[in-house]
This record gives structure tokens, sequence and C-alpha cells, in this order.
């Protein structure tokens, strides 16, 4: 990928988001791109384990960092976060020598630990350099 700005068309496939009580979440997916450029997959009703197949394309540089966060829709309070990851492009790069074709990413979902007991947990693997505060996984999250 050289530089200048490419379109990236990113499909939310699915996710399993850990048990966390008697009431299963609302979950959808909002991807950020470079902190702006949000877009939002439709929320599904009450499911640990979501599938949206979800197409966006997005406008990225080699260097953009794409966000990814799980959000529990909630018609009464404010949305909850289920879990987060963040992709940084110039790494997935260079692991596949700037080629970007049909490439599945399933990433860890994680909270970052201060939450008490009863949060909900999630999963989507991925590298990464850990805060201080160890970060707790939640789900999984496949792109």
């Amino acid at each position: 990928m050289e530089e200048g700005i490419h379109q990236l068309s990113v499909t939310i496939e699915h996710a399993s988001l850990r048990n966390a009580g008697f009431l299963k979440p609302n979950p959808y997916v909002e991807i950020s791109i470079d902190s702006k450029s949000t877009r939002k997959t439709d929320f599904l009703k009450n499911t640990n384990a979501p599938k949206w197949n979800e197409r966006f394309t997005v406008i990225v540089s080699a260097n953009s960092v794409l966000h990814f966060r799980v959000l529990d829709h909630s018609s009464f309070r404010k949305d909850s976060l289920l879990g987060q990851q963040t992709v940084y492009l110039a790494n997935i790069l260079e692991h596949y020598n700037g080629v970007l074709e049909n490439l599945e990413l399933s990433m860890d979902l994680l909270t970052d630990g201060s939450s008490g007991g009863s949060s909900s947990k999630g999963s989507h693997h991925h590298h990464h350099n850990h805060e201080p505060r160890q970060p707790v996984k939640t789900g999984e999250l496949v792109t």
C-alpha cells in the first residue's frame, strides 16, 4: 500500500461475548478511523453471539488507526461498552507485505479492567502493548 489514501472494505462479521448476568446485550459495533469518521452496525437484540455481516467502505492511509468498540444498545440509559480493540494498519501491512486481500482478523475485545466484576466480557486476537492496568478480555470480534 503506497502512501496516499485508499478505500478499505471492512466487513464486521460476528462476535462472541462473555455472558454477564441475566440480560443478554443488544450489541453493535462502532468503527472509528483515526478518531473520526465513525460507522456503526445495526444493533441485534438479546444475544451474546451477534452475527452482523455488515460491510463498510472506509477511507484509510497506510498509517491509519482503526478503533473497534462493541457496545450494548439501551433505550433507557447510555449505551455501555462491552469491549474494544485498536488495529494499527501499518503493523498489519508490514505483517502481510502490504497486501490486504480477504484478510480475516479476529480480535480480543478488552475492557480496561477498572470496572466491577459484573461487567460483561468478550474477546478478539491482536498484539498490544499492555497498559499498566491489565485489560480484561470480554469477547471476540471477527472482521
